[in-house]
């Protein structure tokens, strides 16, 4: 039998078929259990039911004052049973006075359910003693109407279970794909260090190459485990962020801006803001995105500080139209359009939404472009 599918298949996907499955068994399970309780209860009802018909024949032939016709009065009252859907048979010391119930219907227990002639019946046998005489009393009755409200009730739970599996497992097939996406993308921008200080080092472990190639070799792992180091902080402060705490304090924007500034270099500031408040680390990873994202976009990058409003302006190429679109309404970019910037774009949305501040993109071929931050008191 061919297993390779299991192999190639997605792990996100293998985790929802597992959840899947697991949510029909305990679904199932628990509408069958269901289903069994609500029979099992009906089923109680209508043989409390019988046992009080049988009852209520024993107590009214004990009744009888005319004991010389007490024969044709037992024979009446069962034709009376047998058109309500009861049969009986009754005896007075082994001598039958009147019998409904099949010569070849066997049962076991005082207290039985029989099939016959493809319907169900309860069946009762009792003795009693009346006036000195022992009556033997079966009675039997149909409960057919039970085992067919259970078929429906099995049918209708059936249905029921299919819509809820339907639409669960189309919910939780869109929410976990959403859970698992930016997996994808995270495994992406690890994997390029990842790549590039694999290569040098077995550039450098093949041994004849010259110092300068070496040194060359070792600034490009330095550098690349450094841009790893800088995204796994960056994983770190989301998983902070998912969790809705952050430190609220008061920054000095100067000093802010300066060691903006220090980080990249030929970054331009300007600067009229005294402070702003917030978490420190996540509001520099903030600006460290925004900024990144602008020198990979073009030449020059302008950090602007004035009255409540932060800018970080690029000179690089135009941002389309449906991209701006998506990125106004703080959606994040479609995954075919995200390249290299990865989940910093994400990032930023989530600090921004959670300090409550505002960002707005402007681009155009003249003016470049330009991320308008909103600082909320």
């Amino acid at each position: 039998m061919d297993t390779v599918w299991r192999y190639k298949m997605q792990l996100w996907k293998k985790n929802y078929l597992i959840t899947f499955l697991l949510f029909l068994l305990v679904l199932n399970t628990g509408l069958f259990c269901l289903s069994q309780v609500l029979f099992k209860n009906d089923l109680e009802r209508w043989i409390e039911m019988a046992l009080m018909g049988e009852q209520r024949f024993a107590y009214a032939i004990s009744e009888f004052e005319d004991t010389a016709d007490i024969n044709e009065q037992i024979k009446y009252i069962c034709r009376g049973y047998y058109t309500g859907n009861a049969r009986m048979s009754v005896s007075a010391d082994g001598k039958s006075i009147v019998n409904y119930i099949p010569d070849d219907l066997k049962f076991a227990y005082s207290a039985d359910i029989v099939t016959y002639s493809g319907r169900k019946y309860v069946l009762l046998h009792d003795t009693e003693e009346i006036r000195g005489n022992s009556y033997e009393i079966i009675y039997m009755e149909d409960i057919s109407q039970v085992y067919k409200e259970q078929k429906w009730r099995l049918a209708g739970l059936a249905c029921a279970s299919l819509m809820l599996a339907a639409i669960i497992g189309t919910m939780l097939y869109i929410t976990m794909k959403k859970i698992y996406k930016p997996v994808n993308h995270i495994a992406h921008e690890l994997r390029n260090p990842l790549t590039v200080i694999q290569g040098y080092g077995q550039y450098v472990q093949m041994g004849k190459i010259c110092e300068e190639d070496r040194f060359f070799a070792g600034q490009q792992i330095v550098k690349e485990a450094r841009t790893l180091a800088e995204r796994v902080d960056r994983l770190l402060i989301m998983g902070n962020l998912r969790e809705g705490n952050i430190r609220c304090l008061e920054i000095n924007a100067d000093t802010l801006f300066q060691e903006l500034k220090e980080s990249y270099e030929g970054l331009e500031i300007e600067n009229d803001i005294i402070s702003v408040t917030g978490d420190p680390n996540l509001i520099k990873c903030l600006f460290q995105n925004l900024i990144s994202n602008g020198k990979r976009a073009g030449d020059r990058v302008k950090l602007t500080g004035k009255g409540k409003y932060i800018t970080v302006w690029n000179d690089g190429e135009e941002i389309g139209e449906e991209d701006l679109r998506y990125l106004n309404k703080n959606h994040r970019w479609p995954g075919e359009t995200v390249k290299d910037n990865g989940f910093g774009i994400a990032l930023c949305y989530d600090i921004i939404k959670l300090h409550r501040w505002k960002m707005s993109y402007a681009s155009s071929r003249e003016e470049g472009t330009t991320v308008t931050i909103q600082i909320m008191e």
